[in-house]
């Protein structure tokens, strides 16, 4: 794999920008639908069995895989086809069983977490519905990012955010008419789009993979599993930082601010998705240029990456500033007075967006544990942040607190890139490095 040129890398960000504005309009749709016909407290109650559901697949992936696409990337660039193929054939055996044990606890659970956990009326069977997505929505990742690793950018996330939204739409045209229109149905309708999606991404994996040119090698699942840890802690962290606003609103037993909240999270991370777009394109890139040792080609393409990001996001991120109550007026009656958590949560992706692919840097490096440091210093200023500000401003508060958090976040990784790496990120005027002379 040559060093990246700046067409390749606008080439293939531009695919995968195209898959993500296609599932981010689709998404919106899914969106739109749930919130007009189930108001803000039963779209609390859908959001709350998808985040937790959310969760249960990335557990049950076992960090795979970000581990996947540098292990893949490495391997063609090196021209091992022998660790691709076993990176191939242990990685989704591993993620389908994690994901089964996962959904499995998760259906069990159901009744104790609406009970002791989120006192929100339909949620243990919204739950029970939702866990059925978690195997699914582990292969459909995993094989989207098989497909990233052999820098199938604009077909990986095709498989991860068209298609899931795709087919949940079309299951909800079934499943509200025959049904009934319910947070259990929707969340039916989710499994269903995600079963769907896998069912293309594993198709597109084996049509996409290099022919082997032997024997495949025996055994690696120990190995991968044990090599899958550290990603795993950075994924759960990442996840639990997503999603500890959504919980500490349902621990109140608030569903309308739950539903709120979930609405204007996902309108203010639309801005985001130019920076996973580029991210997704560059993350093979990073990989094989961090295995040859070019940091210097490396530190241009993220420079790159982090220019295109943040002149493609201003944008969106300035409407929802400027149009916070309107844009979510469009969600249905009783959505509009979640506007200024919208302009607050634009806050924090906007300083997102501006530091640049930061994260996908220090893992395609085999910078992991920083990354994890990281986030656990993060995860432990969220859960402070909103114990002290959900309480006194509710909404608002959750919104300041996950603004906050996402900007520290970046921030710290942007200086880890810097120390680690002698990277200079930001397509600035050169920095003082940080990095320690024995580096």
């Amino acid at each position: 794999m040559s060093a990246p040129r700046p067409c390749g890398l606008l080439l293939g960000a531009s695919r995968a920008f195209a898959a993500r504005a296609a599932g981010a309009a689709l998404a919106f749709g899914v969106g739109l639908v749930v919130t007009r016909t189930l108001g803000p407290a039963g779209a609390g109650v859908f959001f709350l069995a998808v985040t937790l559901s959310s969760i249960a697949a990335v557990v049950g992936r076992l960090g795979l895989d970000q581990l996947l696409v540098r292990r893949v990337a490495a391997a063609l660039e090196r021209k091992d086809h022998g660790r691709l193929q076993a990176a191939a054939r242990c990685g989704p055996r591993l993620a389908l069983f994690g994901s089964t044990a996962a959904a499995g606890a998760l259906f069990a659970a159901a009744p104790m977490v609406e009970a002791r956990l989120f006192p929100l009326e339909g949620l243990a069977t919204a739950l029970r519905c939702a866990a059925f997505a978690v195997p699914p929505l582990a292969l459909m990742v995993l094989h989207g990012e098989l497909l990233r690793g052999l820098a199938r950018v604009g077909t990986s996330q095709l498989v991860q955010f068209p298609l899931p939204a795709a087919g949940t739409l079309l299951v909800l045209a079934l499943a509200f008419p025959t049904f009934g229109a319910s947070p259990a149905s929707a969340a039916g309708a989710y499994a269903g789009g995600a079963a769907l999606a896998a069912l293309v991404a594993v198709a597109l994996w084996r049509r996409a993979m290099p022919r082997p040119a032997g024997p495949a090698p025996k055994g690696g699942l120990f190995e991968l599993a044990r090599a899958a840890l550290p990603f795993l802690g950075v994924s759960v962290l990442a996840l639990m930082l997503s999603w500890i606003s959504t919980c500490a609103l349902a621990l109140r037993g608030d569903e309308a601010d739950v539903g709120r909240f979930s609405v204007a999270y996902r309108t203010a991370a639309l801005s985001s998705f130019v920076l996973i777009a580029v991210s997704s394109a560059a993350a093979p890139r990073f990989a094989a240029l961090a295995a040859r040792g070019d940091l210097s080609a490396l530190a241009r393409a993220a420079r790159r990456a982090t220019l295109l990001t943040t002149a493609c996001a201003l944008p969106i991120v300035s409407l929802a500033w400027i149009f916070p109550e309107r844009i979510m007026g469009l969600f249905g009656p009783g959505f509009a007075s979640g506007g200024r958590a919208l302009a607050i949560l634009a806050a924090g992706q906007a300083v997102n967006v501006m530091t640049g692919s930061v994260g996908e840097l220090l893992l395609m490096s085999g910078h992991e544990g920083a990354l994890r440091r990281n986030l656990f210093s993060s995860v432990a200023l969220s859960l402070a942040l909103h114990a002290w500000l959900v309480p006194r401003a509710g909404l608002e508060g959750a919104a300041m607190a996950n603004a906050i958090t996402l900007g520290a976040l970046n921030l710290g990784a942007l200086l880890l890139v810097r120390r680690n790496l002698a990277i200079d990120v930001l397509p600035l005027p050169r920095l003082p490095l940080l990095r320690r002379p024995d580096a």
